[in-house]
């Protein structure tokens, strides 16, 4: 059985919002795992389009590897909740048309 860690999800405005929420995750949930769960909790309680994404902020840094991985990799220790803010996906932005001279 993997390790489990204990994260409180949260967003800052209320589109998409849920009450902060307490869960218990494998350290190995990758944030594409995370945001269908998040998806599955937001399905709950809100009308949400079936295309929507989120992105993950771990003190305010983009969360795109393993739980296990960015622990790691920031040193946060996992001994209280760790907490995670998720935004809205936003695209990449499109390279400008750039008209030679």
């Amino acid at each position: 059985m993997s390790e489990q860690v204990q994260i409180l999800l949260k967003k800052k405005d209320s589109k998409y919002s849920i009450s902060p929420t307490n869960l218990s995750l494998p350290l190995s949930i990758s944030w594409t795992e995370l945001n269908k769960t998040l998806l599955a909790l937001l399905k709950q309680s809100n009308q949400i389009p079936d295309n929507t994404e989120f992105d993950f902020l771990i003190n305010e840094q983009l969360f795109t590897t393993s739980l296990q991985d960015f622990i790691t990799a920031n040193a946060i220790s996992t001994e209280q909740h760790i907490e995670i803010e998720y935004i809205d996906r936003r695209p990449p932005p499109s390279q400008p048309h750039i008209v030679p001279h």
